[in-house]
């Protein structure tokens, strides 16, 4: 999956990558490393708020990969605007029709 995703998305600390699954629900991976946030704690919050911001979103049926790769605090804002941007994606792909490989700037 992380090898070949259909998407790609960078915002802030966060780096994801998406995938379509016939499972018919949403499914959530994320990898913090020790390497990035050294305290289990900090880990367990980074974790913590990208799992809520990713609860308050209505995505189709996706598998969603979310890797921290900056040693900084995630703040709800950084989640809550990769899921956002993942959404405007999704949309504008679903308007679009094109089933391309799309990677998005950083922002």
């Amino acid at each position: 999956m992380l090898k070949n995703p259909q998407l790609r998305l960078r915002r802030g600390p966060l780096w994801g990558a998406v995938c379509s699954n016939d499972l018919g629900m949403t499914r959530l991976g994320l990898i913090v490393a020790k390497k990035v946030l050294r305290r289990a704690v900090d880990r367990n919050r980074a974790k913590r708020v990208i799992r809520e911001s990713f609860r308050r979103q209505s995505l189709p049926a996706l598998d969603v990969v979310v890797r921290l790769t900056e040693s900084r605090q995630v703040s709800p804002a950084h989640a809550d605007r990769l899921f956002a941007a993942l959404g405007d994606v999704l949309a504008r792909r679903r308007t679009d029709g094109s089933r391309e490989k799309v990677e998005t700037a950083r922002a």
